[in-house]
């Protein structure tokens, strides 16, 4: 539930801001989501070479089952992000999104022009679960517990994915069709904010890119379009 002292709580990060001659006036927020290995970090560094964006890294490690305190704690840290595009590239965001559009939507209306673009890199799915199982410690199992000694001592990062009673790969794999029903869902729903993006297409093809860039927000004129930037080993993405 929104309360005065989270919007005081905002208010006076913005009053710091305009302090340090951080002042826009318009601002957006971006929020990249999908499951892990499915190219953020090089989506994340083209979004840093652009002229009016900072965009974190996997900033907020929010747990799979809403959790309201750490959500407006993240989303502050953004705002305290001193340019006009701000945000954050991490697969936890998914079930945040329609709550963090509401929230920018609601900013809009109180007192700070301000709006969100939801960006999703969509993988194919063999090659996203191979990757992801190829570059967890051995005996990692996020996705289930089912008779698991790593579950039991790193619970607290699983914490950030779904459990499935599924063998580890299978788990995995249903993690991927079940993530991507709810973006295209968001997507559908909200076709203004969110979009769905092919990573092999999107990460390779300048006019795709271009596209891509354009629904984030970046000026045509400003956009510095890079297709050699590459996160990974042979077609393995991060």
């Amino acid at each position: 539930m929104w309360t005065k002292k989270k919007t005081d709580n905002i208010q006076s990060i913005e009053a710091a801001r305009k302090k340090r001659g951080l002042d826009f006036p318009s601002r957006r927020i971006f929020l990249g989501i999908g499951p892990p290995r499915r190219g953020s970090r090089t989506l994340t560094k083209i979004l840093n070479l652009q002229k009016r964006a900072t965009v974190w890294q996997d900033m907020a490690w929010l747990p799979w089952k809403f959790d309201e305190k750490i959500f407006y704690r993240y989303l502050a840290n953004i705002l305290a992000i001193g340019s006009a595009i701000a945000g954050d590239n991490g697969f936890c965001w998914l079930n945040y999104a329609e709550r963090a559009m509401a929230w920018t939507d609601k900013m809009l209306h109180l007192y700070m022009p301000l709006d969100i673009r939801i960006v999703c890199l969509k993988r194919e799915k063999a090659k996203t679960v191979a990757s992801i199982l190829r570059n967890s410690e051995p005996g990692t199992t996020n996705f289930t517990q089912k008779g698991s000694k790593w579950f039991e001592k790193h619970n607290k990062w699983a914490l950030h994915y779904p459990k499935y009673d599924l063998p580890n790969e299978e788990a995995c794999a249903r993690y991927w069709e079940d993530y991507y029903a709810k973006a295209e869902m968001l997507a559908l729903k909200y076709p203004d904010v969110v979009r769905v993006f092919d990573t092999d297409v999107t990460l390779r093809d300048k006019n795709a890119l271009r596209e891509l860039l354009s629904f984030v927000g970046i000026l045509e004129e400003e956009m510095i379009i890079r297709t050699d930037i590459w996160e990974g080993k042979g077609d393995s993405y991060h």
